[in-house]
């Protein structure tokens, strides 16, 4: 039984106690096989206090509480912007550090998570330009993080940190020739 489970409150259902314990306490209780109350020590002269089947009900009550937050959660989470797309990747042929930069923007799933990824492509795009070295921007479109970029743009057209970060992307990223085909045939 989890943490979670053991917080919670336990009705001592008796005529002498209306005590409220929670379910470790419950759970000693019930192991003492005692006649008094966890809470308050008063003497519980009742049969009345339904052990097992309060255990059961307060573990079922949890689980169930839990499955419903869990969906509840589910019910509001935002699709991630590569959901919202028929974008392809191709993250197997690249290089890990490259797929995860992609993976990180097509998985984004709120507009600060966005800006924040086409941030680092746009770092990796520059710092491939100071070496002299196009790999990082070839193999970043290669992964398909170009129409990822564009696709941003059309989804965030309201935030200005997302516009500005996809811009110098795309800027950085259409310094290799194919880049720039792949950034005018995005949608």
């Amino acid at each position: 039984i989890s943490l979670e489970v053991m917080k919670q409150p336990v009705n001592m259902d008796s005529d002498e106690c209306e005590c409220v314990v929670d379910l470790v306490s419950f759970t000693d209780f019930q192991k003492k096989d005692t006649e008094r109350c966890p809470a308050c020590g008063d003497k519980l002269l009742s049969d009345r206090v339904q052990r097992i089947p309060v255990l059961r009900d307060a573990i079922q009550k949890a689980v169930q509480d839990k499955r419903s937050s869990a969906a509840a959660a589910a019910a509001t989470a935002k699709p991630t912007l590569l959901s919202t797309t028929s974008i392809e990747l191709d993250l197997d042929s690249v290089p890990p550090d490259i797929a995860a930069m992609v993976r990180e923007i097509a998985d984004a799933t709120t507009e600060d998570m966005v800006a924040e990824a086409c941030q680092k492509i746009s770092a990796a795009a520059r710092n491939s330009a100071a070496r002299n070295s196009a790999e990082d921007r070839v193999q970043i479109g290669k992964a398909g993080g170009m129409p990822l970029v564009v696709a941003a743009m059309a989804q965030y057209q309201e935030s200005a940190a997302v516009q500005e970060q996809a811009c110098w992307a795309l800027c950085c990223l259409a310094i290799d020739s194919n880049n720039q085909k792949a950034i005018g045939k995005a949608d």
